[in-house]
């Protein structure tokens, strides 16, 4: 379970999917009003049908994904040697923000809430002890800063 959007929840699944993928379930045809004689709940009823949003890469093993600025998936993968960063817009899935990253590993990443459209992540390698990077989203690309210098990102 990675979040959910009102009846929409999000998770990343390596069903079907050796890499990982990223999928919606969407709950709200499946609850069933019910009453105890007290009060009224909601129940599940039946089985989900999933909706992939974000499909297995062949060459790269998805790590670690989050939920952004409300509509947008944050995804880390093991690309080959090194890590990479990608941002998903979940209205439009088929359009993918890359971030220009040298060879090396995320080591942490803060920020990643639904909510958030800020996120903090360290990038270190064996020649860089490690930098730390924030990045503001609202746009629903990466416009980062180093040490608070704003970085120009083709």
């Amino acid at each position: 379970y990675i979040s959910n959007i009102n009846t929409t929840f999000i998770f990343q699944t390596n069903k079907d999917a050796e890499n990982g993928k990223v999928i919606l379930v969407d709950i709200e045809n499946h609850l069933k009003e019910f009453s105890d004689g007290n009060s009224i709940a909601r129940k599940l009823n039946g089985s989900f049908s999933s909706v992939e949003v974000v499909p297995e890469e062949k060459l790269k093993v998805l790590s670690r994904v989050g939920l952004v600025n409300q509509n947008y998936v944050l995804l880390v993968y093991i690309d080959e040697v090194k890590h990479s960063l990608e941002l998903v817009d979940l209205k439009n899935t088929t359009q993918k923000t890359m971030f220009p990253l040298p060879p090396g590993t995320i080591s942490s990443l803060s920020g990643a809430k639904k909510n958030s459209t800020e996120i903090f992540f360290r990038h270190s390698s064996y020649i860089s002890p490690g930098t730390i990077y924030k990045c503001d989203l609202s746009t629903g690309q990466f416009d980062c800063e180093v040490g608070f210098v704003k970085l120009p990102l083709a």
